[in-house]
């Protein structure tokens, strides 16, 4: 099994692929820490933590990063939009895919 270091990596290595099945775990927790804030301030960031594994036939790919921005988890939802036309999506928890990466 493969890691990926970027979703971009994903797509490339999907280039050759035909189908397969994408197996997606995403979590969102706020940041660590005390933040002290009135009602008025915006909320605190919110982290999202994306677990991502690709099986195919002859190969699979795993990806694992922590999203700190929305515009960099947006561009995410692009790429993995892009990648379900090819793959058959499958939600589960963040468990699921350690069992299969361990």
């Amino acid at each position: 099994m493969k890691r990926a270091e970027s979703l971009e990596e994903i797509e490339q290595w999907s280039d050759n692929k035909s189908s397969g099945t994408m197996l997606l775990a995403q979590n969102e927790k706020l940041p660590g820490g005390v933040i002290f804030a009135d009602e008025d301030a915006p909320q605190p960031p919110v982290e999202l933590k994306m677990k991502l594994l690709i099986e195919c036939t002859d190969d699979s790919l795993y990806f694992e990063h922590t999203f700190n921005s929305d515009t960099e988890y947006e561009e995410a939802e692009d790429i993995i939009t892009r990648l379900r036309e090819k793959f058959t999506l499958k939600n589960v928890d963040a468990d699921t895919i350690d069992d299969k990466t361990s």
